[in-house]
């Protein structure tokens, strides 16, 4: 995602810095070609040796047509054959060289059945070098001053909804970045919720294990006590019949001794009277 939006905005950048040199060069060319034509009388200007020209007419039919742009460079050997560029008052002329004698060189176009007048070699501007077909009637139109104006409204409206283009962007990818915060605090405070309830429900069941654990604690005591009273009541209970088991025996032990006393007392005087017998 960041390296989408960073190539999202460098291409916006790019299409920017592409506009402002277009609409630069168009404004700059416009302002250099009507100086140098309305100021000058230079009908085609070439600061770098290279320049541009719009065909206006069908002389040079087939290889040439009406509104085509050809772009022509200076050079410095001109021979027979070549279609040159040079400028007759405040017209120019592309024709093709058709004979060359000393200074003087004679042009015509292909489609012409006559000549042009003579020329000098020095009036010659440049030659043709390339074309591009029909595009010419755009670069007339820019040439003038409401072509210029256009083109530098256009660049900036254009610069202008680029920018714009941008900024909603940027505004739709802080919102999504707003919504995903949003959205991630919900669930956390969801998660926090949970893992509350989660910590009541473990608290409610170490309560409850407590009072469970507390309640058979108070079972286990009453148990030992009810066992320990019981334990005590059955001791009791054998202490007093081993009493009585005692005291019977006593007595069992007390009236056998008096038995033997009396067997002795009886045997005695028995005795005694046998004796005296």
């Amino acid at each position: 995602m960041p390296d989408k939006k960073k190539k999202t905005k460098v291409g916006s950048m790019i299409f920017r810095i592409v506009l402002i040199i277009i609409a630069g060069l168009t404004v700059g060319l416009g302002v250099f070609s009507w100086n140098a034509s309305r100021v000058v009388g230079n009908q085609l200007p070439m600061p770098f040796g290279f320049g541009v020209s719009v065909v206006m007419s069908p002389s040079m039919e087939p290889v040439l047509k009406t509104n085509d742009l050809i772009f022509v460079s200076e050079d410095e050997n001109y021979e027979v054959g070549d279609i040159v560029v040079y400028q007759d008052g405040n017209m120019l002329v592309i024709h093709r060289i058709i004979n060359i004698d000393g200074e003087n060189v004679i042009t015509k176009g292909d489609a012409n059945n006559i000549a042009d007048d003579p020329i000098k070699l020095d009036d010659v501007k440049a030659k043709f070098s390339f074309r591009i077909p029909f595009i010419g009637v755009i670069f007339k139109y820019l040439k003038t001053v409401p072509g210029t104006l256009l083109v530098l409204v256009l660049a900036i409206f254009l610069l202008y909804r680029s920018r714009q283009k941008e900024r909603e962007k940027d505004r739709d990818d802080l919102e999504s970045i707003v919504e995903e915060i949003k959205r991630l605090r919900a669930q956390q405070e969801n998660n926090g919720s949970a893992e509350d309830k989660t910590e009541d429900k473990i608290e409610e069941a170490d309560t409850s294990t407590q009072s469970t654990e507390e309640s058979n604690d108070d079972v286990d005591v009453k148990e030992s006590s009810d066992f320990a009273e019981k334990a005590e009541n059955t001791d009791d209970n054998s202490g007093s019949t081993e009493s009585i088991d005692a005291e019977g025996n006593k007595t069992s032990h007390e009236t056998a001794d008096s038995s033997t006393d009396t067997s002795s007392s009886a045997v005695y005087e028995e005795g005694q009277d046998i004796s005296e017998d």
